[in-house]
């Protein structure tokens, strides 16, 4: 798990008025069938439209889940059948990277996931894709803390997020927020978020937390409600295909699972301040 911290330049008064808002694609899984690349495109596109800022939760590139590198790496294939399966990995990252290089400088994090593929050289699709990029490699979990600075008026407001790609499964909407649910009860973070199960799914907490000031030379506390977000993120692997051949349904078809609500999901963050201060909460999850 890695930490790391990432500066977000906003101008007074603006940042009052409108909220930050942070794009999550992931789980696209390009390489397996019923992929929807072109609503990835779409989602980037549209976000680096409208100025929002990106965090990729991981599974970009379908070429073999764990136990199929397992399999792959205990074959003995020959070198030549290596070569073709480490082609074409490359050209669905290249896909990839050529979609999200017009917003690299607003990406704030890439993590790994389950999908993926390893090189020769130990690198992988999503290390090479945040390397090309020149964007933070977070693993598969790890803690991000923005700091929305004011220059002008020299204002720090730090803001804490939980990211994981994520494990488990379930069929109902809100599965991976009881997973996030645990989390929160022992890791102390502003939002949390989780991939992994194609569900974009969202629900607010509050914390109460006391907020110390000096005022007239006393030190003073004001109880401070703080909401909470726990948020699916979402992704873009379609559970039905039509004109499917029947003899090679999809997983989701063969389980008999709900289709997936493709898109990701769109985090806003407002920065709020009254006479407790200057902080920053997430406002909505669309």
């Amino acid at each position: 798990m890695r930490a790391i911290l990432r500066r977000i330049e906003v101008s007074y008064p603006d940042y009052l008025r409108e909220p930050v808002s942070i794009l999550t694609p992931g789980d696209l899984q390009l390489g397996a069938p019923g992929a929807d690349f072109e609503r990835f495109r779409e989602d980037v596109r549209r976000g680096i439209e409208k100025g929002s800022y990106f965090i990729i939760p991981g599974d970009l590139v379908d070429i073999a889940s764990p136990s199929n590198r397992r399999a792959i790496a205990g074959a003995g294939l020959y070198d030549s059948v290596l070569l073709a399966l480490e082609q074409y990995a490359e050209e669905a990252r290249l896909m990839i990277r050529e979609v999200l290089e017009p917003a690299k400088d607003r990406i704030l994090a890439i993590l790994s996931g389950h999908h993926f593929w390893q090189y020769s050289d130990g690198t992988t699709t999503d290390t090479r894709l945040a390397k090309d990029l020149n964007v933070p490699f977070l693993g598969f979990t790890g803690a991000l803390r923005l700091e929305f600075v004011d220059k002008e008026r020299k204002i720090e407001v730090p803001f804490d997020i939980y990211i994981t790609h994520g494990d488990g499964s379930g069929r109902l909407p809100w599965s991976p927020l009881q997973r996030l649910h645990s989390i929160a009860n022992y890791f102390i973070a502003d939002l949390y978020l989780i991939g992994h199960h194609h569900k974009r799914a969202a629900v607010p907490l509050h914390r109460m937390s006391v907020r110390w000031y000096r005022r007239n030379g006393k030190m003073q506390g004001v109880l401070v409600e703080l909401p909470v977000h726990l948020v699916g993120t979402g992704g873009y692997l379609k559970g039905y295909i039509e004109n499917d051949p029947p003899w090679q349904p999809t997983y989701i078809e063969a389980k008999m699972l709900p289709p997936a609500a493709l898109g990701c999901s769109e985090i806003l963050i407002r920065i709020v301040e009254d006479d407790k201060g200057v902080y920053a909460c997430t406002s909505a999850v669309v």
